[in-house]
């Protein structure tokens, strides 16, 4: 039963709710309090009803495990769970990215009580931040003086300035002629220079609001926190659960055409062989920009020609560069046409002769992808080199991260007709699972086309001078590369086959497979159809 004591101050009367429930080691009761203010308008019946309806909502929560201290803010919660996710091995770019939003949430939320929270605060906060001046952390930043007579004046390097801001060197470039850059990067590459960021750039700030996209990972956060502290029986629910965050505004995924495709290639031929060979990777793997950059030469399988991707080089303004594992933590093997493999050996060639040339000074990291001296590239150097790549040969804005949807957009094209088909004759599971077939693994991964869409079943073989194996290889090629030809003409022959107990195939459909006559092969009805 909960206690009420009633505190008379010089300026207003509050209530003291005290509920007893346990006893520590010692054997002495446990106490949880609980102060309680009434609203200088309520009648003396109105507090008194008041106080009881508190008193018991407070013994409830108590008896239920949640024993609050109502001090605690939502900011100092926030922090403690950060900690938790670092400690449970979370990755570094998201421990940074929920410190960068935790700066905004102090600000409009932080010092509400965690138990204290409601949906509508979280709805107002949302409200706000799509609000028109909100971005004062976002800012380009432009040097108003001639960095390149700093650098000169204080005997730096460009390189050197990028490795003390933890920066690429073509940001340090771009700055040193006069181009924007972010607002981090500059204060980065001030403390690197010992100039102050005032006396070096203009700050130009961006008004724009934020997009819905953005606003939605602030309502992530702010839920994981809350979720946390709902496991922790802190609080009775989630209040971003019941909030209303806006809904997502993500655009559609920028993909290639094939003659984009064909003319990427062919002013490949006129570059460096290091920008062709990452280039190259990047259009044929589906790999991200940081498992290129992380690529090392003991991951390369000459002899199967092929891949390892296990580990990826990332950037963080704090951090600098570093090598992480991949975003899925995952291993996975991508086959590699000969064109890409001789590609490589001819680069490997080109790296060891750099070697030789730098002698003493060459720093043996073991990246395929390096800076003239054998350090590992800056995963932003392939992105600025891209982005001049465009523009040198007039092409559409080429970044990393677009090279990985062409493939799925085109396979999914290529085989969308027959699945559809299939689906209509196979049995009413396999619409789900096919259409889930269809979103092809994005990284590249060597596994056959067909044994992706077709869930893993049984595999028949078929003979290589069958119509579907012409016109997968014919797709190979015209694909320029976006999984291995010898991925693609595999699955020609490695096909599944799907027990007629299974599948009611449709009369005309019925075709006994020409190399396992004792089943229905899913190639062969669908060339069939």
């Amino acid at each position: 039963m909960a206690s009420i004591r009633k505190i008379e101050g010089k300026n207003r009367i509050s209530y003291k709710i005290i509920v007893t429930k346990g006893r520590d080691h010692n054997g002495r009761q446990l106490r949880h309090y609980m102060t309680w203010t009434p609203d200088p308008k309520m009648t003396a019946r109105q507090i008194e009803k008041a106080v009881q309806k508190a008193a018991f909502e407070f013994e409830q929560q108590i008896q239920k495990g949640f024993a609050v201290d109502n001090r605690q803010t939502f900011s100092e919660y926030a922090r403690y769970v950060i900690r938790l996710k670092e400690l449970a091995g979370k990755k570094r770019r998201t421990i940074e990215s929920y410190t960068d939003l935790l700066r905004r949430i102090d600000d409009a939320i932080g010092h509400i009580k965690l138990t204290d929270l409601r949906p509508q605060h979280l709805n107002a906060f949302y409200e706000n931040l799509k609000e028109e001046g909100i971005r004062d952390t976002a800012a380009k930043a432009q040097a108003i003086q001639d960095i390149n007579a700093i650098l000169k004046q204080k005997h730096f390097t460009k390189d050197g300035v990028a490795a003390a801001a933890g920066i690429s060197s073509a940001t340090v470039l771009s700055a040193a002629k006069g181009n924007k850059v972010q607002l981090p990067k500059a204060q980065a590459i001030s403390e690197a220079l010992g100039v102050p960021l005032d006396e070096l750039f203009s700050i130009e700030k961006d008004t724009r609001p934020l997009t819905n996209k953005t606003v939605l990972e602030y309502h992530r956060f702010i839920s994981t926190v809350l979720s946390q502290a709902e496991k922790e029986m802190i609080v009775e629910y989630n209040a971003a659960a019941k909030a209303t965050p806006p809904k997502s505004d993500t655009p559609e995924a920028e993909s290639f055409q094939l003659d984009e495709v064909e003319r990427i290639r062919e002013c490949l031929q006129y570059e460096p062989l290091k920008w062709h060979v990452a280039t190259h990777l990047l259009l044929l793997s589906g790999c991200r920009r940081g498992e290129i950059a992380g690529l090392k030469w003991d991951h390369v399988d000459w002899q199967n020609s092929q891949i390892k991707i296990d580990q990826a080089l990332l950037s963080s303004n704090k951090g600098g560069v570093y090598e992480d594992t991949t975003k899925t933590s995952t291993t996975r093997y991508i086959k590699l046409p000969q064109e890409t493999m001789q590609l490589l050996k001819e680069y490997r060639t080109w790296y060891t002769e750099q070697r030789l040339l730098n002698g003493d000074h060459w720093v043996n990291s073991g990246y395929v992808f390096i800076k003239d001296n054998g350090q590992p590239m800056h995963p932003d150097s392939l992105t600025g080199w891209l982005a001049k790549f465009s523009k040198k040969y007039d092409l559409p804005h080429i970044h990393p991260h677009k090279f990985r949807h062409p493939y799925v957009k085109h396979t999914t094209k290529i085989f969308s007709l027959r699945l559809m088909n299939f689906q209509a004759q196979a049995y009413p599971d396999a619409r789900r699972k096919t259409r889930g077939a269809c979103q092809l693994h994005r990284g590249g991964q060597s596994k056959s086309l067909v044994r992706l869409l077709c869930n893993r079943k049984q595999f028949s073989c078929l003979p290589p001078q069958s119509k579907i194996s012409r016109i997968l290889y014919a797709i190979s090629i015209r694909l320029s590369g976006y999984t291995s030809t010898r991925s693609i003409s595999s699955s020609a022959s490695s096909v599944v086959s799907v027990s007629a107990s299974k599948i009611a195939l449709d009369a005309s459909l019925r075709l006994s497979c020409r190399a396992c006559s004792s089943c229905f092969c899913f190639a062969c009805a669908n060339t069939a159809a």
